[in-house]
């Protein structure tokens, strides 16, 4: 075949923009050619597939690229995909929705909460800025295990250092439980997001969530399974919601779940957790659901305590699900 009828018959393939931009001479197009023809096959069944799959399990691709003495060398590249990719995977517990969740308006709505439910003699004055209020509901009963107590004894302190150091070693997480609809989940996304606003990265995550998430990839490539599990690995501060709930198999327990928090524990990450049972009773949860030895669920259990510095604090308020905060 001529040089011109090969250059016609395969001027399609030579018109792909990342073939174009190498400004190919037409003995390299002869030369090169098997190699280009195999380039663009590789992109085009790739471009056919779902944004959450790439045709090589790398995500990779081959490419040529010319070298600093213009000569062309065969490279691979990241998949056009990965960016889509990312996320992609982290779309549903990336970084957190920011809408009107603020520590400031959270505690205040707890205030008039509370206050709301002093009796009548105490609630008299009705000027009272939040601050006064806050004096006085701090020596009620019912002040002790509230989301209120937490915020004060614990958040704000650690978001105090945070803010001031900028390192997260110097803090630990804490273990919340509490009965179901109690405000576990909104206390600890609004804390996060606090600490978003400050430049930390985070993700929030309910576990079984993640479980799901892990389990409907696994007829796809390991790579978007090994990108999630890294993520929640090292990420600067981790809040896993609601564990123990359905996500106590052998699998997630043993092979994710452990490997996470065993990472985070040796990187001094900062996690929190939050749960409607105590860490004896999630022992009992995942003993009893996993069938593990109990060896292997005290790990789990020694890893929670070690990065929390056991702290365990349970939540003991109405359930009040649809807390609408001013």
């Amino acid at each position: 075949m001529s040089t011109k009828d090969f250059l016609i018959k395969y001027k399609d393939l030579f018109n792909k923009e990342y073939i174009k931009e190498l400004k190919l001479s037409d003995s390299e197009k002869q030369m090169f050619f098997p190699i280009i023809m195999r380039i663009v096959e590789e992109q085009n069944k790739c471009d056919e597939l779902p944004d959450d799959v790439c045709i090589n399990e790398n995500f990779s691709h081959t490419r040529l690229i010319r070298d600093k003495n213009k000569n062309l060398v065969v490279i691979m590249v990241p998949c056009s995909k990965q960016k889509k990719l990312n996320n992609y995977v982290f779309d549903d517990f990336a970084e957190t929705d920011k809408k009107n969740l603020s520590m400031v308006k959270l505690c205040n709505s707890l205030v008039d909460e509370m206050w709301s439910n002093l009796p009548a003699q105490d609630t008299l004055d009705t000027k009272l800025s939040y601050s006064e209020k806050f004096k006085i509901i701090k020596k009620q009963k019912n002040y002790t295990n509230s989301k209120l107590q937490i915020i004060n004894s614990f958040l704000t302190p650690a978001f105090k250092t945070l803010k001031k150091d900028k390192d997260i070693s110097k803090v630990k997480g804490i273990y919340i439980y509490g009965s179901y609809g109690v405000g576990k989940t909104l206390l600890m996304h609004t804390f996060l997001n606090s600490l978003l606003d400050e430049g930390f990265k985070g993700i929030f995550i309910k576990t079984s969530t993640l479980s799901k998430k892990l389990k409907s990839n696994f007829d796809k490539s390991n790579y978007i399974n090994e990108k999630i599990v890294d993520r929640c690995k090292n990420v600067d501060v981790l809040v896993l919601d609601d564990i123990g709930v359905s996500d106590t198999n052998e699998w997630f327990v043993n092979q994710i779940l452990f490997e996470i928090l065993d990472e985070r524990y040796n990187a001094k990450k900062l996690t929190y957790f939050t749960s409607n049972f105590s860490m004896n009773q999630l022992f009992k949860k995942i003993r009893n659901s996993s069938k593990l030895p109990a060896i292997d669920v005290g790990r789990i259990i020694d890893r929670i305590k070690a990065l929390t510095n056991n702290t365990e604090i349970e939540i003991k308020e109405t359930n009040h699900r649809y807390l609408n905060y001013k």
